[in-house]
């Protein structure tokens, strides 16, 4: 994920995060203690990210339900080169023969994990509305419109109903609007 420099931690942007924390939704991820943690437990996570990019990511637990993710990578050739001189040596060879396989993250209930194609303008003025606040997650703002539009059409299906339904004893039905234009004709 990070570009990383000879000697020093690799760089993130806050985009590689957000793809990073994906990989903790995964459930063929493979998860362990970080055996190199000094100060607080953290734990290492190797999986595929929403992007399909396979990920490692390291991350602590703030409090039962807040996740903070510390570093996490996609090695290539030069970053490969990079980590095994410096920084990542000591994660190269993790042993994830004892680790859990699973999500860390569970989906939330009501809620499913599925892949959609989207038309570019969709996700480009979602995107705008998160940059444009200052973050957030236009999944999150996609799900809330599609919820809207699923409201208000069921909205408008319950108000024709008892429309109908308070119309029925006075006899009057669902017409076709040429129906009037002919009896109007025939006079």
């Amino acid at each position: 994920m990070g570009s990383g420099q000879s000697g020093s931690e690799p760089t993130h942007s806050p985009g590689q995060f957000s793809e990073a924390v994906t990989v903790l939704e995964d459930e063929f991820g493979l998860t362990r203690e970080d055996p190199d943690a000094m100060k607080e437990p953290r734990f290492v996570t190797l999986g595929l990210s929403n992007l399909g990019n396979l990920l490692v990511v390291i991350y602590v637990y703030r409090e039962p339900d807040i996740i903070r993710v510390i570093s996490a990578w996609k090695a290539n050739k030069h970053q490969r080169v990079l980590y095994e001189k410096n920084v990542a040596e000591k994660y190269r060879d993790i042993d994830f023969s004892r680790a859990k396989r699973g999500a860390v993250v569970k989906p939330e209930p009501g809620k499913r994990k599925i892949s959609i194609r989207l038309d570019n303008a969709v996700l480009e003025y979602f995107r705008s509305l998160v940059d444009t606040a200052g973050g957030g997650n236009y999944q999150t703002l996609i799900n809330d419109a599609l919820l809207e539009y699923v409201h208000r059409r069921s909205t408008l299906d319950i108000v024709r109903q008892a429309v109908r339904e308070e119309l029925a004893p006075y006899g009057i039905s669902r017409r076709s609007n040429t129906a009037p234009k002919q009896a109007r004709r025939a006079r």
